[in-house]
């Protein structure tokens, strides 16, 4: 590994030792001491600031996590069959309600649950994978029954 980045790193993770709130509200004050400066801006600036740093640390933190912790992590088999509200499979899909009534008149199976349109994982991810290419048109189903 380069030297360089193994310094960027080790001031990375001496950065919480190293950054005082005392330093950052001594910082703070300096500022808003100029007279020529406004007040909001400097805070409107430092929150900016602070927000990147905050997004930054974020980042790395998922990516470390996706490459490195997760992979290694076995997720357990689900003890029951997962079912969903037409609602659920629009927003997961992010499509419109008309277009998931538009897959169930297509053959998407449904069962009744408690008196709600359920749609099964397993029937949802068998219909995408036949259908993954297929484009759909403008229909009525006005006539066409749901059960």
């Amino acid at each position: 590994m380069d030297t360089t980045h193994n310094y960027k790193f080790d001031e990375l993770t001496k950065a919480h030792d190293a950054i005082k709130l005392v330093d950052i509200d001594s910082y703070i004050n300096g500022l808003l001491q100029n007279k020529d400066a406004e007040r909001d801006r400097i805070i409107l600036t430092v929150d900016e600031l602070l927000g990147k740093l905050q997004n930054r640390i974020q980042l790395l933190s998922v990516y470390f996590k996706q490459r490195y912790v997760l992979p290694n992590a076995v997720a357990p088999a689900p003890l029951e069959p997962t079912f969903y509200t037409k609602q659920e499979v629009a927003l997961r899909y992010r499509v419109s309600m008309r277009t998931i009534t538009n897959w169930i008149v297509a053959g998407l199976e449904t069962t009744l649950i408690g008196g709600v349109i359920r749609i099964s994982d397993t029937a949802l991810q068998e219909f995408v994978k036949i259908n993954k290419r297929r484009k759909y048109g403008w229909r009525s189903i006005s006539r066409t029954r749901i059960d």
